[in-house]
This record gives structure tokens, C-alpha cells and sequence, in this order.
């Protein structure tokens, strides 16, 4: 799932979340987490962020990275770090607006997100489509308008049948 968090400041009662093996600390802040697969995915719009990861409960936790404004971080379950660096800040849990903002995502994950949104099932008919890198911005329930933007763009066919899509 996401959230998106506004804490307010206190310094004496730190805000602690644990997103799958990733722990979190703030002390005012307005950030946003994501955990979807086993992968937590941390953007914050505004303040700082603690990001820990947790190796085995009895263990101390390994500190990864101290998150500022316009920052996001991508780690999964495994500790494995696969991004951390800049981003918009406007992005940041852009589903509040209804708006879902792809940046070189994968068709098969665009397709995911949607899929979160909507009740639609997914098929890759043709998997070489799965990883194609696609870039837009799209009402959460603009499904159609995604599919028509994709076929301009690869020569992918897509067959839609009320909720279920495929794709060759």
C-alpha cells in the first residue's frame, strides 16, 4: 500500500513506521511510503527522514540515509538500495490529485499501477512489451487514454474487453 504522512514537530516523540524490513524515523515532516512487493519506496515533500534498515530483529539496525526535501530513496526487503536521489516534489503521492506520473517506468509496472486503481486484468501476450520504458501523466481512472498514448508510441497491439486487457 501508500501513504502519504504529515507529522508534526516534536522532538521528543520521534514518529517511527516499519515498511517491510525498512524503518523510518521523523520528527516533522511531510513524506510519503510506499510498499508494494517488497519494495518500500520513501519521498519526502518536505522536512527530514531517518531510513534504517532492519537485518534481524535482534540486531541493531543499519543506518541507510538521512532523506531531505525532494529525495527519495527505493530499497527492498533485502537491503538492496535501487535508487536513492532527487526528485520532484510535486510527484510525490500524486494519487491524492488522481494523477499517476510515470518516469521510465515499465509497461508492466504502469500497468500494475493502474491495475491498483481499477479492476483490470493483465495480459502480456507478447513479453518482450513487459519492459518497454514509458513516461506520462494520467488520471488514475484514464486507462484508455494510457493505451492509446502506449500504441502511438511501440507497435503494440492491445485488445480490451471491458476489464481485461492484452497485450501483443
Amino acid at each position: 500500500g501508500q501513504v502519504l504522512f504529515e507529522i508534526a514537530k516534536d522532538k521528543n516523540r520521534p514518529f517511527i513506521i516499519t515498511a517491510g524490513k525498512t524503518l523510518i524515523e521523523v520528527v516533522g515532516t511531510k513524506f510519503e511510503v510506499k510498499n508494494i512487493e517488497n519494495i518500500t519506496t520513501i519521498s519526502v515533500e518536505e522536512g527530514l527522514v531517518k531510513v534504517d534498515f532492519i537485518r534481524h530483529l535482534l540486531l541493531p539496525t543499519q543506518e541507510i540515509t538521512l532523506l531531505k526535501k525532494g529525495e527519495q530513496i527505493v530499497i527492498d526487503n533485502s537491503g538492496k538500495i535501487n535508487f536513492v536521489g532527487q526528485i520532484q516534489t510535486e510527484e510525490i503521492a500524486s494519487w491524492k490529485n488522481d494523477e499517476l506520473i510515470f518516469r521510465k517506468t515499465s509497461l508492466k509496472e504502469a500497468f500494475k499501477t493502474f491495475a491498483r486503481y481499477q479492476d483490470l486484468d493483465i495480459e502480456f501476450k507478447d513479453k518482450s512489451f513487459e519492459n518497454k520504458l514509458f513516461s506520462g501523466k494520467f488520471n488514475t481512472l484514464g486507462i484508455d487514454n494510457f493505451l492509446f498514448a502506449i500504441q502511438k508510441i511501440y507497435p503494440i497491439n492491445i485488445l480490451k474487453n471491458q476489464n481485461k486487457i492484452i497485450i501483443n
